[in-house]
């Protein structure tokens, strides 16, 4: 297996696929004892320094769906992106 250097890609960042799932959704209880969910606290810490009320509330729901499984979260520029997670069958 080959690694690429950053310096391939376009402005040297490389293309992230990384998709954070809350640790309740791919834990069982005695796995997650103990675990600390980074996605989760980096959300609660964008919460409680909003500028405006919209950006609060915006984060909230994301934390919300996050925590209940409806979207894993992507990082992008340090800045969350929901996205919504589906299964196929």
């Amino acid at each position: 297996m080959s690694v690429m250097n950053a310096t391939r890609y376009p402005n040297g960042v490389a293309p992230s696929t990384e998709l954070q799932i809350h640790i309740n959704h791919w834990l069982s209880d005695t796995e997650r004892k103990g675990m600390f969910d980074m996605t989760e606290a980096r959300l609660r810490t964008r919460i409680a320094s909003a500028i405006t009320p919209f950006r609060r509330e915006t984060l909230t729901q994301m934390l919300s769906d996050y925590c209940g499984g409806v979207v894993a979260v992507a990082w992008k520029h340090g800045d969350p992106l929901p996205v919504k997670i589906t299964q196929h069958r």
